[in-house]
């Protein structure tokens, strides 16, 4: 009997740490590997920040890409510079020109409260998947729904553009 409740006693205490191991390993982040040839050539990629002239107006950072040849079946995602993800669109009717843009929020709405329930409700602020230098960025395609990513390293960062105030006539 004394034999028989040691061997429940190690199975039982083995069950539990083999079921509790399994925990860390759901949540570890997956690997992001960057292609080495993708299917397309860049010709020119550069970044600028920009101010506004007004408080309202706010600030940001634009990310210009030219590409030399661009496959049909590919779609720009989105470009990641500067510990930002930045939204692209073609610029105007070139089909190799995009241009990745991001505005800095001046405020952001964060409900501070005793009450969790209410606290829970802020939206938290997506990680960065990567680290880059500041003359690296990474691309986001996908060829048939399937996500990608490629890694530049020579990014010409240009000046910054401070727009003047305008004065407003009414």
């Amino acid at each position: 009997m004394k034999d028989l409740k040691y061997i429940l006693t190690f199975f039982g205490i083995t069950f539990l740490l083999v079921s509790f191991s399994r925990c860390g390993s759901s949540q570890q982040n997956k690997t992001i590997s960057f292609e080495e040839n993708p299917p397309f050539i860049i010709s020119e990629i550069s970044a600028q920040d920009w101010v506004a002239g007004t408080k309202e107006g706010g600030s940001g950072t634009n990310v210009h890409v030219t590409f030399d040849s661009l496959e049909e079946s590919l779609k720009i995602e989105n470009i990641y510079f500067a510990n930002k993800i930045l939204s692209v669109r073609q610029a105007g009717d070139s089909s190799k020109v995009f241009i990745g843009s991001y505005k800095t929020v001046t405020k952001r709405d964060i409900i501070m409260d005793s009450n969790p329930v209410k606290e829970a409700k802020n939206t938290p602020i997506p990680t960065f998947p990567f680290e880059l230098r500041t003359n690296e960025a990474v691309i986001e395609y996908s060829v048939d729904g399937i996500a990608k990513f490629f890694k530049v390293s020579d990014v010409v960062i240009k000046p910054r553009i401070a727009y003047p105030a305008t004065n407003r006539t009414e």
